[in-house]
């Protein structure tokens, strides 16, 4: 299942400025659009504004919220921008990125999106971006032009707020007069897409660390708590909230219960309207569904692609090309596709798959009829699917007891040097923990960002080197270079190479790992080395060591337990809402046959205004007569394995986890037997056995 972050191979851009540039059939006359800039410095009147909009997007007037929002943050007011999906959010950094005398620094969660953002810039904005992906030159090239002030909006990923280098250019001067948080509502761990690395976006961090003082926060689509989540971290006064309604008026939705989604899927789209519509995005959840689905497509003589993260980048961008040049009528996606994407024409969004919250749901139909024409959203759905997603929203959860052995190998390290470079390979922990990457991640970002901070994070690297010498003996070259020296002290030799910890090097001789890099890439250049890295690593230096370990992993785990439930309140909310227009809707205020725009409308905007699915009724079963007894006899059959009530239930639910993986797990015929009781209760029952098994409390 694909989820929000992809760093794959795509690298930056710069628009070259001309006196006379042409796009999309528009002509643009600087030296006109520089003496509009002047006048809205002098004045930033609607009249001054909107004929800089003409001039540099050739609009004829503003949509709602944008005038409103360009003002205010004009006006140094930091900004929360919510509008629906394609309604013009990225024009409101656009317009004030020309005339704001600094850089517009903008955070985005993906690169895909940086890249597609970077091309709509209007051919007089100079804009770059840097994302981990880009050469060392490449790397340098933009910050060099930044430095320069020919880039006027820089594109990064919230990553990059881990790079002292980075920081360490603007902590000097005020070269940034705007800080845009796009996608925003990732700073929320109560959203529907929560990235640990945006908790570092707080007011206070980007105030001391980037001298920045206006901020504008965007997004789709947010609750109510979300909304004053974000707004509190970014410090944004609930006057400067500017919100639109999530849904535009020219969707039309419609939805079925389905007994078989293939057959239904193809039925819908070869019938009126959908047979008719010349540009389609079908949703899928599952990688597989999406390359099975665009086959069958295919034939049956719909020209289709599928796209996905596990599918190579030039082909991802072939495909996206295909489809906005109309080449191909459908997409076949998982939610990878269609953030920042320019096609205003796609007639139809239909999916396959149960969205997992109703953000995400809201966000995907926007990317319908952004010109302005009726278009058609359709969600098939089953019971089925929805188990088997619920199920899918416990495989971040973790145990007190994990936690706390997590938190143990955090502070192993030796605290007695002050500024030591510490690390946690992320496969083995992973499965040493039976704990995701991610909430990894997520623990080791609170115990930086949290109520006291014991630990700062360094960029995440390789930490094993594999080093061979090719030219001076490693004798003599380490008796003038520190480094060598230092490496063959802390090597092991295995078949001629030199194998050995970046950080153990690095600490060893007082420098940083990027030093330690720099300093392996000249060698290697000069052709006295090569060398390959592996094992990705979390890196930090230890702050603070805890007090109370069982304490702090209590509130770890408590948080992050509100965090899971959080999650499943969503998908039961974006089913419940699909359930009662099926079956409850009495279709006396518009709805009707599947056509039910009304009542999802209104289960929408219930949703929004409060806070995001609280006390959700489930269809979850609470109970099974065979449960209990499944569970001994799993047991029984695996007694050479030692298992957690969690384990157990993941099993019991088809999730895989870094611990129990699939490949292996799967293979029993108890894979995925109670996906349909609640994971609470499979677990509770699981805890029971495990006592009967080993005869005391267990985890």
């Amino acid at each position: 299942m694909d989820r929000l972050c992809d760093e794959d191979g795509l690298v930056s851009e710069t628009a070259q400025k001309q006196d006379m540039k042409e796009r999309g059939g528009l002509k643009f006359d600087v030296e006109l659009i520089e003496e509009a800039v002047l006048h809205v410095r002098n004045e930033a009147s609607n009249e001054n504004l909107l004929k800089l909009l003409k001039l540099t997007h050739g609009y004829d007037s503003f949509r709602d919220g944008q005038l409103e929002a360009i003002k205010m943050v004009l006006t140094g007011k930091s900004t929360m921008l919510v509008l629906p999906t394609g309604a013009g959010k990225s024009l409101c950094y656009q317009l004030p990125a020309m005339v704001l005398p600094g850089i517009t620094l903008v955070v985005s969660p993906l690169v895909a999106l940086m890249i597609d953002q970077l091309k709509q810039l209007p051919p007089m904005i100079q804009g770059g971006l840097l994302c981990s992906t880009q050469k060392p030159e490449e790397v340098s090239e933009t910050l060099r032009q930044l430095q320069e002030g020919i880039i006027k909006v820089l594109f990064v990923s919230p990553e990059r707020f881990l790079n002292t280098d980075f920081i360490s250019i603007f902590s000097a001067t005020p070269l940034i007069s705007l800080v845009v948080v796009d996608e925003a509502h990732c700073i929320s761990e109560w959203s529907h897409n929560f990235r640990p690395s945006y908790m570092r976006l707080r007011a206070s961090l980007l105030r001391d660390r980037l001298n920045v003082e206006c901020i504008i926060a965007m997004t789709a689509t947010a609750t109510i708590k979300t909304l004053n989540n974000v707004m509190s971290a970014l410090e944004i006064p609930p006057t400067n909230l500017i919100q639109a309604a999530p849904l535009r008026d020219n969707l039309q939705l419609s939805l079925s219960l389905s007994g078989n989604r293939m057959k239904d899927l193809m039925m819908l789209i070869k019938s009126s309207p959908f047979m008719e519509v010349r540009s389609i995005i079908i949703y899928c959840k599952f990688q597989s569904e999406t390359d099975l689905i665009s086959k069958y497509l295919c034939d049956n003589n719909i020209s289709a692609k599928s796209y996905h993260s596990s599918i190579p980048a030039k082909d991802r961008s072939r495909t996206q090309e295909l489809f906005c040049s109309n080449k191909i009528r459908v997409v076949v996606a998982t939610v990878a596709f269609g953030m920042g994407l320019d096609k205003k024409d796609i007639g139809a969004v239909i999916h396959y798959s149960l969205p997992e919250s109703l953000e995400e749901y809201v966000q995907e139909i926007g990317r319908a009829g952004r010109d302005g024409r009726l278009s058609y959203c359709h969600l098939i759905f089953d019971d089925i699917t929805y188990f088997k997603l619920r199920s899918l929203m416990h495989s971040d959860g973790v145990d007190e007891y994990a936690v706390n052995r997590f938190l143990c190998q955090v502070f192993t390290n030796d605290t007695d040097s002050p500024g030591k470079m510490c690390s946690l390979v992320k496969e083995s922990a992973s499965r040493k923990f039976d704990m995701k990457e991610e909430v990894m991640l997520t623990i080791l970002t609170q115990l930086e960002l949290g109520q006291a901070q014991y630990l700062r994070l360094l960029p995440q690297i390789n930490v094993t080197c594999t080093l061979i010498f090719h030219q001076t003996p490693p004798g003599l070259l380490a008796a003038k270079d520190i480094v060598i020296a230092a490496i063959l002290k802390k090597s092991e030799i295995k078949h001629g190479q030199y194998v050995f910890d970046i950080l153990t090097v690095a600490n060893s001789i007082g420098v940083s790992a990027t030093n330690l890099s720099v300093q392996l890439q000249n060698l290697k250049l000069r052709g006295e080395i090569t060398y390959e890295t592996k094992d990705p690593a979390y890196c930090y230096t230890i702050v603070d060591v805890p007090e109370d370990f069982c304490s702090l992993a209590a509130h770890l785990t408590k948080w992050l337990s509100e965090v899971e439930s959080c999650k499943v309140r969503k998908i039961d909310a974006m089913f419940n809402a699909a359930d009662f227009a099926v079956k409850v809707c009495e279709k006396i205020h518009g709805c009707y046959d599947a056509l039910h725009t009304p009542c999802l409308q209104r289960k929408i905007l219930e949703y929004f205004d409060g806070d995001g699915g609280s006390d959700v009724p489930s269809k979850m079963g609470q109970s099974s007569r065979f449960l209990q007894a499944d569970i001994k006899v799993f047991l029984q059959s695996n007694s050479q394995a030692k298992f957690t009530p969690r384990a157990i239930a993941r099993i019991m639910h088809g999730i895989a986890s870094p611990a129990y993986p699939s490949a292996t797990w799967s293979k029993t015929h108890f894979w995925g037997r109670y996906m349909h009781i609640d994971f609470q209760v499979v677990m509770e029952a699981a805890k029971t056995e495990l006592m009967h098994v080993v005869g005391k409390d267990v985890l």
